[in-house]
């Protein structure tokens, strides 16, 4: 596996020891707040109410981040139509 990509050994080590960065802790922990926003409103929150929720939680995120991420994990919100039960349709007689 490692000739048909063109690396060595020592590389491919190197590689496996590494240490997750910092940036990749930070978007797994903000992924699993995602996660965990998303499946507490049933999947209705999209990107603006999820960055909002985060947000009151005093971490700084984008929409577009959110939205990003979202996009990665396969959420997408629901729309749920407004209730009309308070309308009466007007009925002509024509």
């Amino acid at each position: 596996m490692l000739r048909e990509l063109s690396l060595s050994r020592s590389n491919y080590y190197d590689w496996q020891k590494r240490e997750v960065s910092a940036q990749q802790t930070k978007k797994n922990f903000v992924c699993a707040l995602i996660q965990k926003i998303y499946d507490q409103n049933n999947g209705i929150y999209g990107a603006p109410k999820i960055a909002w929720e985060i947000r009151k939680q005093n971490i700084s995120i984008t929409v577009k981040t959110v939205g990003n991420y979202m996009r990665e994990m396969g959420l997408r919100a629901c729309y749920v139509p407004p209730c009309n039960a308070g309308i009466i349709p007007r009925i002509s007689f024509l």
